[in-house]
C-alpha cells in the first residue's frame, strides 16, 4: 500500500494516523478556506462533510441548546 508522509499534516487529529490509515484518507482530503462567520452545517442536516481544521476556533451557536430544550 501507498503510505503518505504525515509529520506535514498540521492537524493533530490526522497527524496521529498511521501512515497507511492516513493513505486511504488522503485521495479524499482537499483543503478550503473558511472565513469567519462562514456556517459549516445547519442543525438538523445530514452531515455530508468533515472538516479537519489545520488552526481554527469553532463556535456551537446557542441552537444546540434550544434543541435539547425542545426535545423535553
Amino acid at each position: 500500500m501507498t503510505t503518505v508522509q504525515n509529520s506535514h499534516i498540521r492537524n493533530g487529529l490526522l497527524a496521529a494516523l498511521a501512515p497507511d490509515d492516513l493513505a486511504l484518507l488522503a485521495p479524499h482530503l482537499r483543503e478550503v478556506l473558511l472565513l469567519p462567520g462562514d456556517l459549516l452545517h445547519q442543525p438538523g442536516e445530514k452531515i455530508e462533510q468533515v472538516y479537519f481544521c489545520k488552526t481554527a476556533l469553532f463556535r456551537s451557536w446557542p441552537c444546540w441548546k434550544k434543541a435539547r430544550a425542545s426535545k423535553r
